[in-house]
């Protein structure tokens, strides 16, 4: 694949700079760039499964727990100040809508992102006043646990340098060190597969082979 000097401004040398770090040339940390766009753009269908399916299996049994489709409006429900933050900030986009009747509690659910499904399976940090608040004897034990069919929440739980490669974009993760395409994929239908036994199936959406796109040589 042939560079263009003119794409540099676009992108940014600094950008193309992680590539040429370990590039034979221009060429071929253009080639990198461009596989690891595709790579990243085979994996979102998977990515997207995963989280659609971990939000809908927290917000079940936190409604089912509390007893309504609004729990995070429970008065039992005891949240640290960072995951209350973000579900006040929400809602009150949406609160002359909720009032009205015109949407539903699925509106607010849609619109949460994923840090803070994962927020919810953490151990829980702080209240505004500084006390801690322990999400696992809080929402873990009583309710979450029972929506995760294998596994529990250690053994999913990733290394600390495993959790900062999944919370930078693979569009923007520099390719230092290649993974396999195939054993990423298989990482996350693994870790889907905790609250749902078939999800593995499920999301097999990247073709028949399992395999990433090809990458050209330098």
């Amino acid at each position: 694949m042939t560079f263009n000097p003119r794409f540099e401004p676009a992108v940014s040398a600094a950008r193309l700079g992680t590539y040429r770090a370990i590039a034979a040339d221009d060429d071929h940390a253009w080639a990198l760039y461009r596989w690891n766009i595709d790579l990243a753009a085979a994996l979102t269908p998977l990515a997207c499964d995963v989280e659609v399916t971990l939000r809908n299996t927290i917000h079940g049994h936190l409604a089912a727990h509390f007893g309504r489709g609004d729990w995070w409006a429970s008065t039992d429900l005891v949240l640290d100040d960072i995951t209350s933050e973000t579900l006040t900030d929400v809602v009150r986009r949406h609160k002359k809508q909720l009032v009205k009747g015109t949407i539903g509690p699925g509106k607010v659910i849609a619109d949460l992102m994923l840090g803070t499904w994962v927020m919810l399976l953490s151990r829980g940090g702080t209240s505004a006043l500084g006390r801690a608040i322990d999400y696992e004897a809080n929402l873990w034990r009583p309710a979450l646990r029972f929506g995760f069919a294998t596994g529990n929440l250690h053994s999913e739980r990733p290394s600390p340098a495993a959790d900062t490669r999944r919370r930078t974009p693979p569009s923007i993760e520099p390719p230092a060190a290649p993974q396999p395409f195939g054993a990423s994929r298989a990482d996350l239908q693994r870790r889907s597969g905790v609250w749902h036994s078939d999800h593995g199936r499920f999301t097999d959406r990247v073709g028949p082979d399992g395999r990433a796109p090809a990458m050209d040589g330098p």
